[in-house]
């Protein structure tokens, strides 16, 4: 009879071990990686001052998930201190799956639009606005739950 018990115990042990782990792997998963990242690092430098150029305008974007109903809910909001912004262009991109990529229309003179996003995981944001007599852009990364 020990024996047995002995048999079940390191049967259920390593199994319920294994099967935790494979629980959390796939309820942490963070969406699937971009494919295109050796095209995506040929640009890195042109982003990279397009970013300082955003932040040197005193211009902020800022994403957040929302937990407030059913959808999937993104709320977006840009902080500016100076002139008001033309022609906002806000696209959103799914790095794994480019038929998903949608874009938001957005009135300049808003600082606040929430959109519903149809499927979790990353999604890249790309923001562009014609700010005086130039175009500024940056691009932000944001998981949703």
């Amino acid at each position: 009879m020990k024996k047995i018990a002995i048999i079940v115990a390191l049967l259920i042990l390593p199994l319920s071990a294994y099967s935790t782990m494979i629980f959390f792997a796939y309820t942490s998963d963070s969406g699937a990686e971009e494919h295109r990242a050796y095209e995506r690092s040929k640009h890195f430098d042109e982003e990279k001052k397009q970013r300082k150029r955003f932040d040197a305008l005193g211009l902020t974007l800022e994403a957040k998930p929302l937990f407030e109903s059913d959808q999937r809910m993104v709320e977006l909001k840009v902080l500016r201190k100076q002139q008001p912004l033309d022609r906002v262009r806000i696209t959103f991109k799914r790095p794994s799956d480019a038929s998903a990529d949608f874009i938001v229309p957005w009135d300049s003179s808003d600082d606040v639009v929430r959109t519903a996003v149809p499927l979790k995981g990353r999604w890249y944001i790309e923001y562009a606005a014609v700010y005086g007599d130039e175009v500024v852009r940056t691009r932000r990364e944001l998981y949703v739950p």
